[in-house]
């Protein structure tokens, strides 16, 4: 029959209410009041309550179909379905049931004003045209007489903590039986549903609340329709229905277990983890895209990250390495370029395993173009202006893709920018009514338009162009990434990246051989003055304007360890050295500890350093030089070899500008020496110390600047073994071994010296593991056409 819509009952005084309802008697007038908005309905068909609620396109307002109890009580269960018939129209559209329950106040028997001291648990499921399928609970009290202002009771520490996720993924067409009991003798609200169980101090004040409910509500929102039932109502957990009487059962049936989640394993590892302390072995000929990307995660101790080429495209994973579900952790590429513009081509893959609740996998497409202040800046970093496209995928299945600008301070904290019509942030589902599908394909955009003053943002062919509130100057730090991020506590991450395209600049990863190599980030080039590249004819490029930049490096540090860092050095005529300056390009790194193996500081750790120099008087020359920290932070040092922290010995080769000269360290722990090598001439420094591993490397090529002068320098070959594997052979396709002959190969001849012949036009990197080998990042191949898919409104 199709019960009429009342209006809400007012709670009698407190008495015995227990009751278990399965609606098998007409028992409906004498326990419930029922409550249904227009386009509601409640129906008692085949021994259940069905519920129907249609609700009205562009009404954010919930329209509900409720079942209020008419006594007070302590306890209320029922059980819930939401059909897979229900329709959410659109991606706004929402629908849900939930469970109410205001069984106390904690002020005064009625209250003293309002709805103060009424406390307020609800229990519901949810379902959003975002993706969303939710459980949630919420406890909170009434801080008002309106109810407008609420203090959360979830925990003690975090009064804004009202509502939490539970860890049950909701389906259509699936039964929940669900509860929300107060222990007043304990002080405790507990919450149900199937197998999770939740229980929350309160108290210790209980009076009747000023406005009682213990009700059951299906409801819908923005042209959504929520098709469900409502069954098995109790208000005592101990009381047998009607049809477990008749069953004999003495107590009610037990609550199911929780079935949705717990046979499912959440994957939290990455499927290549990368070490980063592996021996390395390779030569880099700079023939392809390596010197343009670096790699990073974040944190360095709690992060699992790998790189590998997969399916015509660059996969970077991160996984969960901590128990706090509120933990983050990035694996990002870093690009040292200088533009306005770049859009990235990827996909947010399946693979990626998330626990439900408040985690998230997520591609962020990051950005510094510029600063509101001042061409560099001032006060540091303060004024430059952060953009970022973010396309998030939550454990709940929400899925967002967002855009925002944010500033950051002078303390170096960011703050939000509402340039989006008022708003901090642009929201790209709701405004396009568009839902990204995992393992799709999109082209996500950012560009700066410094003539217009304008930042315009996009998806495909969806964007949103905003007007900048001040002038575009350049940033004291520019800036661009492409990342992969985690949070919760187990699980991972997995992004596609299949281009990158800039100004001037494309990496396609789907139809070109392309290296990335375990570089470091320059990070030294985010600032106006340095700069590192590589030439038409295969060299890199490094320069520093120390007018501008100061003293900074222009460097490539490679991650991993190595006895070995070599390379063709060139200082060029192009450098400009002020009078009392000097300017130097050379091969470097911490080869070994002189104290302990793996110091977590740099306490011991034994930098060294072969340099071709030339200072303003136009004299040049080669230095050899060792200094071995004594801090954690390398502010302190030794100089090993010459004794002279600021004067470095030197070697009696004069070398040229414009000249390109093979120059190496080698480290060999069996004769406890450290071999300098330029252009045939050798120093030798016999280690005084035992030799023990490093944990922070930092091997590879450098040139910087003193005073106001301008260093530009070129390296070729830069290799991290005396007998290195070339980047074409050095390794092979990620899903296959590499074997131990061409990891070790000892074949390659040298002449002048080891390392510098040619290494030919491929572009792959191979890199073994200290105790496993390590993955190789070698990216060959090529794919067909890629499909874009996108998935507009749904029902």
């Amino acid at each position: 029959m199709i019960l009429a819509p009342t209006l809400y009952c007012s709670f009698a005084q407190a008495q015995d209410n227990s009751f278990a309802d399965d609606f098998s008697e007409d028992l409906l007038s004498q326990r419930y009041s029922l409550f249904t908005d227009p386009g509601a309905s409640i129906i008692l068909e085949d021994g259940k309550l069905a519920v129907n609620v249609a609700s009205n396109a562009g009404d954010n307002n919930s329209e509900d179909a409720d079942v209020n109890l008419l006594q007070p009580t302590d306890y209320l269960e029922g059980e819930i379905v939401l059909s897979s018939e229900s329709a959410l129209n659109s991606v706004s559209g929402r629908l849900g049931a939930r469970l109410t329950g205001r069984f106390h106040n904690d002020t005064a028997d009625g209250g003293v004003d309002g709805r103060l001291g009424d406390v307020e648990a609800v229990l519901s499921i949810d379902a959003s045209g975002n993706g969303m399928r939710r459980a949630e609970i919420c406890l909170l009290r009434y801080d008002d007489a309106d109810g407008n202002s609420r203090t959360g009771l979830l925990s003690p520490d975090d009064p804004g903590n009202r509502c939490d996720e539970l860890p049950v993924r909701i389906e259509f067409d699936q039964t929940y039986r669900a509860s929300i009991a107060l222990d007043r003798e304990t002080s405790m609200y507990t919450f149900r549903l199937n197998g999770v169980t939740q229980s929350f101090p309160v108290g210790p004040n209980f009076f009747e609340p000023s406005n009682p409910a213990s009700r059951v509500s299906i409801y819908a929102r923005s042209g959504a329709t929520a098709i469900g039932s409502i069954d098995n109502i109790r208000s005592s957990m101990n009381t047998l229905t009607a049809g477990e009487q008749s069953e004999g059962l003495n107590t009610p049936v037990e609550f199911p277990s929780d079935t949705t989640d717990s046979d499912t394993t959440i994957i939290s590892t990455t499927d290549a983890p990368i070490d980063f302390l592996a021996p390395i072995n390779f030569v880099d000929d700079f023939s392809g895209a390596s010197a343009s990307i670096g790699f990073s995660q974040w944190p360095d101790d709690s992060t699992e990250s790998s790189i590998g080429y997969y399916d015509g495209a660059l996969e970077l994973q991160v996984s969960a390495q901590s128990e706090d579900p509120n933990q983050g952790s990035s694996t990002t590429l870093n690009f040292n370029r200088d533009t306005d513009s770049v859009s990235a081509r990827v996909s947010l893959s399946s693979r990626s395993s998330l626990p439900v609740g408040r985690s998230e996998a997520s591609f962020d497409l990051e950005t510094v173009f510029y600063n509101d202040t001042a061409n560099g800046g001032f006060n540091d970093r303060e004024g430059d202006i952060q953009t970022k496209l973010r396309w998030i995928h939550q454990g709940n299945g929400t899925m967002r893709v967002q855009a925002e600008l944010r500033r950051r301070n002078a303390d170096g904290n960011h703050e939000r920018l509402d340039v989006f019509d008022g708003n901090d942030r642009f929201d790209f589902v709701d405004t396009f009514q568009f839902l990204p599908q995992l393992d799709a394909i999109y082209d996500f955009t950012i560009a700066l338009d410094r003539e217009q003053g304008t930042m315009t943002f996009s998806v495909d062919d969806m964007s949103t162009t905003v007007s900048l509130p001040t002038a575009a100057f350049q940033p004291a730090r520019r800036k661009i990434e492409v990342r992969t991020y985690h949070q919760g506590d187990s699980g991972r991450a997995v992004v596609k990246v299949y281009s990158v395209t800039m100004d001037n600049y494309q990496q396609d990863f789907t139809s070109t051989e392309a290296a990335i190599a375990p570089y470091r980030p320059a990070f030294d080039t985010e600032r106006a003055g340095v700069d590192i590249g590589t030439t038409e004819d295969g060299r890199l490029r490094l320069s520093v304007d120390g007018r501008i930049a100061g003293q900074r490096n222009s460097r490539l540090v490679v991650r991993g360890v190595s006895d070995y860092v070599g390379a063709s050095i060139t200082l060029s005529s192009e450098s400009v050295v002020a009078p009392d300056g000097k300017v130097f390009i050379g091969v470097s790194g911490s080869l070994y500890n002189a104290v302990m193996a793996d110091a977590p500081d740099q306490i011991g750790n034994v930098f060294a350093a072969l340099r071709l120099a030339r200072e303003g008087s136009g004299e040049m020359y080669v230095e050899t030089c060792a200094w071995q920290s004594t801090d954690s932070n390398f502010n302190d040092s030794i100089e090993l070899i010459g004794g002279d922290p600021a004067t470095c010995q030197r070697l009696s080769t004069v070398p040229e500008l414009d000249t390109e000269y093979p120059a190496f360290i080698s480290l060999n722990r069996e004769s406890n020496t450290l071999t300098y090598h330029f252009s045939g001439e050798e120093y030798v420094y016999n280690i005084g110390t035992e030799v023990f591993d490093t944990s922070q490397p930092f091997n590879g090529v450098r040139a910087r600047p003193t005073d106001d002068s301008l260093v530009v320098a070129y390296a070729d070959n830069l290799a991290f073994s005396a007998t290195p594997v070339p980047l074409a052979d050095s390794g092979a396709a990620l899903n296959r071994d590499i074997s131990a002959d061409v990891l070790n190969n000892d074949s390659q001849s040298s002449t002048d010296a080891p390392g510098f012949s040619s290494s030919g036009s491929g572009c792959s990197i191979g890199l073994s593991g200290r105790n496993d080998p390590l993955m190789a990042w070698l990216l060959v191949g090529a794919v067909g056409s890629l499909c874009v898919r996108r998935k507009r409104i749904f029902g």
